[in-house]
């Protein structure tokens, strides 16, 4: 890449094995994709020089590489006397697609064991769908509004969905009549089961976090504390604590026992959209507008670690089950996942086409799902970028690796005995 002012390089972008023969620029300038001798196509961060998406198909030479207009597709011509059409999704890695709301789906879950997926939608339903096969299981909940949230209970047999009717709508699968309707009073945001089960929290536009017992229905306590609306809420896994964010641009903790506020994390600059607890119970991730992720300290308060990398709002934030990773969705329309260490990014697991509005990840950790503007959820595989990690792995390690390790590691033999 060069400046066209001083006719300077100021990016080189490797990742062809072979002649390069035609680049374009996606409409939005984000973007490039390229097309060579190697028979595929492939796209790259024009910011980053970071690989994105690889095409395989071509039996020969490919020549041409154009976009369509809206940036969703590319088209490829080849001396294999073909023409072709490509969705642009990262590196093949979509596996499944949810279609079939008519509107923004504004969360997207899975249920224990990964059976099931639930999805809420601005246009005013929830629905479940079958994670292996993405068809849909026939357990929709109408409300009279739009669907901002919808969570599994522990046991992934009963899912509540929160709405701007009010209302939070608990339903279980496969009984379409068994419905508890919980009013919150204000329009909802968030909600989230307890890790037992017993419990629902929910949030909105009331600035109030509410609790309900999740079976009788019963009001159990409201925290207050936030001046604008709750953005989201997550459990700690013990139980003991919830966490909720706010249009205040702050997180706050919450002592269930007492009803006290822990403490309250300021230092994002804009609305904060989501939060996510670290398995050890030690730390609390944050999105925000501010284009950032803020990990905190929850014992001191303390911001321990601000994630930069996504060009616009960051919606949504997941840690995995194992403490390794976290996952983030963006309107810059990517799911990317960072290493939970030292908070670098390691790869970009999707890209949608429209804003991200949510991401969580499959029990094993293997999979992730998201929610989009674009109305649909998609899984993808979370896969990482192994050469870097690799690249990590020798830079830190300051002895030889014995053999064992290296097979562990999945790092090539060094007969030479270095790092």
């Amino acid at each position: 890449m060069w400046d066209a002012e001083t006719g300077q390089q100021t990016l080189l972008i490797r990742g062809h094995e072979d002649q390069v023969w035609n680049v374009a620029w996606s409409p939005d300038g984000r973007y490039l994709a390229s097309v060579s001798t190697d028979r595929t196509a492939r796209i790259f961060d024009a910011a980053q020089a970071r690989p994105i998406s690889v095409f395989r198909g071509h039996t020969d030479v490919v020549w041409g590489v154009a976009w369509s207009p809206d940036g969703g597709q590319i088209a490829t011509s080849s001396e294999d006397g073909t023409a072709r059409v490509w969705d642009v999704v990262p590196r093949g890695g979509e596996e499944l697609l949810f279609s079939g709301h008519q509107a923004t789906v504004t969360c997207a879950v899975w249920s224990a064991g990964d059976r099931y997926a639930a999805t809420s939608s601005e246009d005013g339903t929830m629905r479940v769908w079958d994670a292996r096969s993405g068809a849909p299981l026939g357990h929709d909940v109408q409300h009279r509004d739009r669907v901002k949230c919808v969570e599994f209970m522990p046991d992934g047999m009963r899912v509540a969905s929160g709405s701007s009717d009010r209302l939070v709508l608990v339903s279980t699968i496969g009984e379409r009549n068994d419905v508890l309707a919980l009013d919150h009073g204000a329009a909802v945001e968030a909600v989230a089961w307890s890790p037992d089960g017993a419990r629902i929290a929910s949030g909105g536009h009331d600035a109030a976090v509410r609790l309900w017992d999740a079976v009788t229905g019963e009001s159990l306590s409201t925290f207050h504390g936030h001046q604008d609306w709750v953005t989201s809420l997550a459990w700690s896994p013990s139980g003991r604590f919830v966490a909720s964010t706010s249009d205040d641009r702050t997180c706050r903790i919450w002592e269930i026992s007492t009803g006290e506020q822990m403490t309250a994390l300021r230092g994002h600059d804009n609305w904060v959209d989501s939060v996510a607890w670290s398995p050890q119970e030690q730390y609390v991730a944050t999105a925000s507008a501010d284009w950032t992720v803020r990990v905190w300290e929850v014992s001191t308060g303390r911001c321990v670690a601000s994630l930069r990398g996504h060009e616009g709002r960051v919606r949504s934030v997941a840690w995995s089950s194992d403490g390794g990773l976290m996952a983030t969705g963006s309107d810059d329309r990517t799911i990317r996942i960072w290493n939970a260490e030292d908070y670098t990014e390691i790869a970009i697991a999707g890209v949608h086409r429209d804003k991200v509005t949510s991401v969580a990840w499959s029990e094993d950790n293997s999979r992730l799902m998201s929610g989009s503007f674009d109305g649909t959820a998609r899984v993808w595989q979370a896969e990482v970028d192994l050469t870097r990690l690799q690249a990590m792995a020798r830079n830190r390690v300051y002895r030889s690796l014995t053999e064992e390790e290296r097979r562990e590691h999945m790092l090539p033999s060094d007969s030479s005995g270095g790092q």
